[in-house]
């Protein structure tokens, strides 16, 4: 017999649940005329996150309108655009939901590891590599809006 602490459904469903929580607390705190933006990769956690955000949105009567899933592109063509960007486009047309996805380009050459490390005060290199393009997204992001 399967417990809470090895229920694979019952993990699931307190994990979207304090998620969803938790963007609750925060949508209601973000003033309504403010966009809503989810750094979306199109793998598990950011879809989860985007999904989530977009149902709590719809819950709290929020207009879904002002949600975006930001994903990083390194440029044309399908070397440079990365994995993220295909990835995000199939898991959003999936649910016909691609008209969310906003693209953000930035310039290979502005991908600073050494950046990330002083950010992040670590050395492990799936931390950096995140942190580097999540800087990079951010950096877009910022110079866009």
């Amino acid at each position: 017999m399967a417990t809470a602490g090895t229920d694979r459904e019952a993990l699931g469903t307190r994990y979207v649940g304090a998620l969803a929580g938790e963007i609750g607390r925060w949508l209601r705190a973000v003033p309504a005329e403010e966009p809503i933006g989810v750094c979306f990769s199109g793998g598990i956690d950011s879809g989860a996150v985007f999904l989530v955000t977009h149902h709590v949105l719809r819950r709290l009567g929020m207009s879904p309108a002002r949600l975006k899933a930001f994903t990083l592109s390194l440029g044309e063509g399908p070397d440079l655009a990365g994995p993220d960007l295909a990835q995000a486009r199939r898991f959003l047309d999936a649910l016909d939901l691609g008209f969310f996805l906003e693209r953000v380009e930035v310039d290979p050459a502005s991908l600073d590891p050494m950046e990330a490390v002083r950010v992040i005060e670590d050395y492990k290199p799936r931390d950096v590599e995140s942190a580097t393009v999540a800087l990079a997204l951010l950096r877009g992001l910022r110079a866009r809006y």
